[in-house]
């Protein structure tokens, strides 16, 4: 009887202790106005690209909100220069501002600023370095990949290594390009002629389980954002060569 009574009074306690923890809880959370996040890219003789997005309360579950119908204008000094052209987001891309005349140069200044019903205006400076200089570049793997369509992939393996200063918080945006020639069998001659040559940028992929290691700030421009060199003597990289058959 005693034993049984024993049992009894604990499960009485361990009911009373799970329904106690399951009362509400009144937090008092100061939840500040949501804000313009603005990331820009400048590369010279190129056109300047501006994603703009808003800062998420820590109580909702989105990722990301991009800010569309806003005003976004590049300066030089306090001169106004090109308002920016809204271009909508397609095949995954988020939709981002675009001049399409002003191209920026190494080693100027310039100021974004950009405006959107709803937010407070916000304003950016930012400038083109001059480029890190690369130690190494190397090849480690390739895997081709075809599809129906006709389209192809070559996945490829890639050491890379540059100088980055330990003492400060540096941000490195790659980007990969690479030549690709068109070749064309002459008819009766057999002779190889190049027909086209351009320059393709090489895609780094969005969910690689290989390179979840890798401290990727942003995905934009055609390349990476990185802060500071991750660890390791060099980065290994996996990214996509794509091209028709």
């Amino acid at each position: 009887m005693l034993g049984a009574l024993y049992k009894f009074l604990v499960l009485a306690i361990l009911a009373s202790l799970v329904f106690r923890c399951e009362e509400p809880v009144d937090l008092d959370l100061d939840i500040p106005d949501p804000q313009i996040v603005l990331l820009s890219n400048f590369f010279p003789e190129e056109y300047v690209q501006v994603q703009l997005s808003a800062t998420q309360s820590i109580l909702t579950s989105s990722d990301y909100t991009p800010i569309q119908g806003a005003t976004v204008r590049l300066l030089v000094g306090d001169v106004p220069v090109e308002l920016l052209q809204e271009v909508e987001g397609r095949d995954g891309r988020q939709p981002f501002y675009t001049t399409t005349t002003f191209q920026p140069r190494v080693g100027v200044q310039y100021t974004i600023h950009a405006s959107a019903p709803g937010f407070d205006p916000i304003s950016a400076v930012s400038s083109i370095p001059e480029p890190v200089p690369i130690s190494l570049f190397r090849q480690t793997s390739s895997e081709l990949d075809r599809f129906d369509d006709g389209t192809s992939e070559l996945r490829l393996g890639i050491d890379l290594d540059y100088y980055d200063p330990e003492i400060l918080d540096t941000y490195y945006h790659l980007r990969l390009i690479q030549e690709v020639e068109e070749l064309r069998i002459v008819q009766g001659i057999g002779d190889t002629v190049v027909q086209d040559r351009r320059l393709e940028p090489i895609v780094f992929p969005f969910n690689s389980d290989e390179d979840a290691w890798i401290p990727v700030l942003s995905r934009s421009g055609g390349g990476i954002l990185l802060r500071d060199k991750p660890f390791g003597p060099q980065l290994s990289l996996n990214v996509i060569s794509p091209f028709e058959d």
